[in-house]
């Protein structure tokens, strides 16, 4: 065990409890060099009003994550993982978003919480973890995550072992809660999110795990401060009428 725990140090982290043999420095740098790569074959929107807007809405949801994260968004023509339209989410925290995920949100909510979806993989390490997982099993040729998406994980077939589509899932579904999570935190309703998946992916299991994820959000602060104004109306004694504020008459409204 003690072994162990020296091997980790030197070559990597624990993260939620799964062995991850990226530091974060060497995490980053595969990030930057994934992207490069990427957008050198990729079309990127040169148009800053775009740019900036989704840059805004990131820089909204990021503020939710861990304060060491630096997110980087690049927006582009070409189509990412199938109907879902999902970001790619690199190592390190480059996200690339595809112009197709803009014109297929419904509103804002509905591409924030896809973005936040995207986000939670980076803040969760993700893509690392699966390729340490590749490197355990010796299968070097494996995709990271951020090829994949609820999409990839379904798609990719035979080519990838069971037990690392198994793998893939579970991160798929914690990055739907965290996702949740973070949405509400930034003022968006994740319903949202519920509503997007519902429309391109109708029937999936990713809707019921969403749904229940809701269900366990702790009330968000408007509907605290409007419980305790409700308590606070209802608790407060009713003054007499007054000639400013007479009593109502039969079928009157005030």
């Amino acid at each position: 065990m003690r072994l162990q725990c020296l091997i980790l140090l030197a070559t990597g982290s624990l993260v939620w409890g799964q062995v991850n043999f990226y530091s974060k420095e060497k995490e980053a740098a595969l990030g930057e060099r994934l992207a490069k790569d990427i957008l050198s074959h990729s079309t990127v929107v040169e148009n800053p009003a775009v740019q900036s807007y989704v840059e805004g809405l990131g820089g909204r949801l990021a503020v939710q994550f861990p304060a060491d994260l630096t997110y980087r968004f690049t927006v582009v023509t070409d189509a990412l993982n199938g109907g879902t339209h999902e970001p790619l989410s690199l190592p390190g925290g480059n996200i690339i978003v595809s112009t197709a995920l803009l014109t297929a949100a419904g509103d804002e909510a509905e591409l924030a919480g896809m973005l936040a979806h995207a986000m939670a993989h980076v803040a969760n390490r993700d893509s690392t973890r699966q390729a340490t997982q590749g490197q355990l099993i010796n299968y070097g040729s494996i995709p990271l995550i951020f090829i994949g998406g609820w999409t990839g994980a379904d798609n990719q077939g035979a080519a990838i072992p069971i037990g690392f589509r198994a793998t893939q899932k579970t991160y798929e579904r914690q990055a739907d809660r965290d996702a949740v999570g973070v949405m509400s935190g930034a003022g968006f309703d994740p319903a949202a999110l519920v509503r997007y998946v519902s429309r391109v992916q109708p029937g999936n299991e990713r809707i019921a795990l969403l749904e229940a994820a809701i269900r366990e959000l702790p009330p968000s602060e408007f509907q605290r401060i409007r419980d305790q104004v409700r308590d606070r109306v209802e608790a407060t004694p009713k003054k007499p009428p007054t000639l400013l504020q007479p009593p109502l008459q039969p079928n009157e409204r005030r």
